[in-house]
């Protein structure tokens, strides 16, 4: 056995198992104190890793899970407005039968409160929101628009996304030009008005005009010009009214009467691709002609004969082949014939939809990825009572026994239509509803297996901290013992 002073080998080991004992001691310390057995990288790489992972789609799944339930919410609000029509419709189907039974003396009563039901169906419709998203009004988008509203001219956005469609969908917006930064704008829908004024339009500044009649909203910059031709637009989409107007007509046809033409009615025409071209051929006599209507696609054409037309008489040519009827006075045969190509004598017939919209479309998020697995979408579509969606209830009355009869069929459609959507509702709820219980289990699982990687163990890091602390004094005390060793060699030196 060796006797040393300047190197004392026994306290050395003895303090490095020491700081071994002690650095135990405070990582038990930390785990007890954070509760996690994984506090920085270097305690597990591979751990930190995967649990961080796993951490953010927990995150996922609550959001999602939040997502869904509130999705059931926006649902359930909206079948609540149906709920609603529904009994309207109860309702309504009521008034009929009594309306249509001949001991009925009162049919006018009965038929103001089917008005006052059906304006009450739209009402309910419109006001059915979840916050400000409506539910029940389908998707209104923006038709045909007049070439006068454009942003060169100060229109920044018209949003009819919210347009009450049911006095008619073809609006007309006339505006002043800015003058110090002021403009007025006015809309109109044939049968009522409201003029908005909008001042601050200067530099980049926009002023929005809310039409809260209409339910329309038109929005103006600085560029706001004088707009009072070409200047109308309508609301359309699917389930709307489908009409048959006519398009870029030629001088002949625009100047009616002067050339003799009274009217053109194209609201049955049959549509070509092109355009139709109106020929006058004159038989030699002062109050006869031959009027032709030309397909210009095919080339193809129908003939009428026009005579004997008394001064302020008029007659009424039906082109049967083409579903187009005009009226015509004597005038006619004062015009100047006109080649069949010619401009002036051509038109075209336009298929203008308006007072409809598509379904609303509410897509939820539920899931950590974009994945369409992950998303679920229910369409809602208008509820209103005049739009061609769901109820097509516009024009109805029972003010006469068979109007009550025809309205008793409407009315069953109508309930039939509602059922149907409110059933597929309802199945959406329930996929929405297997789908967060999914989620609920998911997260479950994926916060246990976070758990199970990164959470201490109470019981065995104690365990450890207690080992910590006994190695811990014990080495302190086998450190003085080390410390006093070397006093041996004192004892040699006394000799």
């Amino acid at each position: 056995m060796a006797f040393r002073v300047n190197t004392n080998i026994s306290a050395v080991n003895t303090q490095r198992w020491l700081g071994v004992s002690s650095a135990s001691q405070s990582k038990a310390l930390e785990r007890l104190s954070s509760g996690y057995k994984i506090n920085k990288a270097a305690d597990d790489a591979a751990g930190i890793a995967i649990t961080t992972k796993l951490n953010v789609k927990s995150v996922s799944m609550t959001k999602s899970i939040d997502n869904g339930n509130q999705a059931l919410s926006m649902l359930q609000t909206a079948e609540g407005g149906m709920d609603q029509i529904s009994n309207i419709l109860t309702r309504l189907k009521e008034l009929s039968i009594q309306a249509a039974s001949d001991n009925t003396t009162d049919r006018t009563s009965l038929d103001n409160e089917r008005s006052y039901l059906e304006t009450e169906i739209s009402n309910i419709a419109r006001n059915t929101q979840y916050g400000t998203t409506s539910l029940l009004q389908g998707t209104k988008t923006l038709g045909s628009t007049g070439s006068a509203l454009t942003a060169a001219n100060g229109i920044a956005n018209i949003d009819v996304s919210n347009a009450l469609t049911s006095a008619g969908s073809t609006f007309t917006l006339t505006m002043t030009a800015a003058s110090a930064g002021a403009a007025t704008v006015t809309l109109t829908n044939g049968t009522s008005t409201q003029s908005i004024c909008l001042s601050g339009l200067t530099g980049f500044n926009e002023g929005t005009a809310n039409f809260s009649a209409f339910g329309v909203k038109v929005t103006v910059n600085a560029a706001a010009a004088t707009i009072a031709a070409n200047n109308g637009f309508t609301v359309g989409g699917s389930g709307g009214t489908t009409t048959k107007v006519l398009d870029e007509a030629g001088l002949l046809i625009n100047s009616a009467p002067a050339y003799g033409i009274v009217s053109v009615d194209v609201s049955d025409a049959i549509i070509p691709a092109g355009y139709y071209g109106l020929d006058i051929e004159y038989n030699g006599g002062a109050d006869t002609a031959t009027i032709q209507l030309w397909n210009l696609d095919d080339l193809t054409h129908q003939d009428l004969v026009m005579s004997n037309v008394t001064p302020g008489g008029e007659q009424e040519l039906d082109f049967t082949d083409y579903g187009v009827k005009m009226i015509c006075n004597q005038d006619i045969f004062k015009a100047n014939g006109c080649e069949q190509f010619n401009v002036g004598g051509q038109f075209k017939v336009k298929a203008v939809t308006t007072g409809g919209s598509s379904a609303s479309s509410f897509e939820f998020q539920l899931g950590d990825t974009s994945s369409t697995s992950n998303q679920i979408s229910a369409g809602i579509k208008n509820f209103e009572y005049d739009s061609g969606d769901v109820l097509n209830l516009a024009g109805g009355s029972i003010a006469t026994k068979t109007g009550a009869q025809a309205y008793m069929t409407r009315i069953d459609t109508a309930m039939n239509n509602l059922t149907t959507e409110r059933g597929n509702l309802g199945a959406s709820m329930n996929q929405i509803s297997y789908h967060v219980a999914n989620l609920v289990t998911m997260g479950e699982n994926i916060k246990s297996s976070v758990s199970t990687i990164k959470d201490a163990d109470f019981a065995a890091e104690m365990a450890d901290f207690t080992k910590a602390q006994i190695l811990q004094q014990s080495g302190v005390a086998m450190l003085a013992q080390a410390n006093s060793m070397p006093q041996q060699i004192l004892s040699l030196l006394k000799g």
